[in-house]
């Protein structure tokens, strides 16, 4: 009987833990909490999750538009998980400077909840968008590739790479959440990070609570196949075979098969390779002018060539 009673007792403390903890996440809005940098007034929620909540906040001191994430408190056992995946969110975007990668402006500590500032991204997510032509879908895919082998370049893995976890603004995707970040040195997923995988974007290995340069090649492939067709690709998958679409050229299909081999040695090694085997570079003469463009480039008289020819 005592131990039924603990037991509801635990439950009740986590249930008004839950009720106080959403109460207090609307609470906060129109006060300001001070950061190492500056001070920040809380507009509007933006988007609450099991790591916490964000806010449109205002820099104080200049009247700047910013995104502030603030740790959830819940006392499920799980707290100092959350502040531990965010102190490690803080510190890789701190050691990152990239146009398609979130920027690092400012942390703090409120009320025992650790926070981290960033630019605020006006935008849409890209699982909201579609209908992307082969030769947008490519130019916006190239920008990802390269926010993911600059991660690798600097000794990171991003983790978690899907549609929801990038923010197109004016057509240049920006790579938000890195709170599965981590350095390249092996490591074994926390339980809680495991718990947070999204199953239908999560490689092969990340089931067994392990990440590498691979995985963020693997999303890759995943990610590419969403954008060219609207669908994950895991649906069209027997035993990790892909059904691909005729339209299709066999570039793309080599690289897609590549990038979704189950065992993670069988694909690129990196997104430096991927990116490689995926655009290649050609160069455009004119007298002593030397231009490097794409293969998805184009010649013509209209106003929508990439290159104009006027005669």
């Amino acid at each position: 009987m005592h131990h039924f009673y603990s037991k509801f007792l635990d439950k009740r403390n986590i249930l008004v833990s839950f009720i106080y903890y959403c109460m207090s996440t609307k609470f906060i809005l129109g006060k300001a909490i001070r950061g190492i940098r500056d001070s920040y007034k809380l507009m509007d929620i933006v988007h609450e999750g099991g790591m916490g909540v964000i806010y449109r906040g205002i820099r104080i001191s200049d009247g700047l538009n910013v995104a502030v994430k603030i740790s959830a408190k819940k006392n499920d056992g799980y707290d100092n998980e959350r502040i531990r995946r965010l102190r490690r969110e803080i510190e890789v975007l701190k050691a990152l400077s990239h146009r398609n990668i979130v920027k690092y402006i400012d942390e703090g500590v409120w009320n025992g909840k650790v926070f981290l500032v960033t630019e605020y991204l006006s935008g849409k997510v890209l699982k909201d968008v579609n209908g992307f032509t082969r030769i947008e879908a490519l130019n916006i895919f190239r920008e990802i590739v390269d926010a993911i082998e600059y991660m690798h370049s600097k000794g990171y893995v991003y983790g978690d790479l899907k549609p929801g976890n990038i923010i197109l603004v004016n057509e240049r995707p920006v790579l938000i959440d890195f709170g599965t970040a981590r350095n390249i040195e092996p490591s074994k997923l926390t339980l809680f990070e495991y718990n947070a995988l999204t199953p239908e974007w999560a490689a092969p290995e990340q089931f067994k609570r392990q990440a590498f340069k691979e995985t963020d090649v693997y999303q890759l492939g995943l990610l590419l196949f969403y954008m060219l067709t609207g669908e994950n690709p895991k649906k069209y998958m027997t035993e990790f075979k892909l059904k691909l679409s005729k339209k299709f050229d066999k570039r793309i299909q080599d690289f897609i098969y590549k990038c979704l081999e189950k065992v993670p040695g069988n694909r690129y090694r990196d997104a430096s390779e991927a990116s490689k085997a995926l655009y290649l570079k050609a160069y455009l003469i004119r007298g002593d002018e030397k231009h490097i463009v794409s293969d998805y480039y184009t010649i013509g008289r209209g106003d929508g060539n990439s290159l104009k020819i006027n005669d």
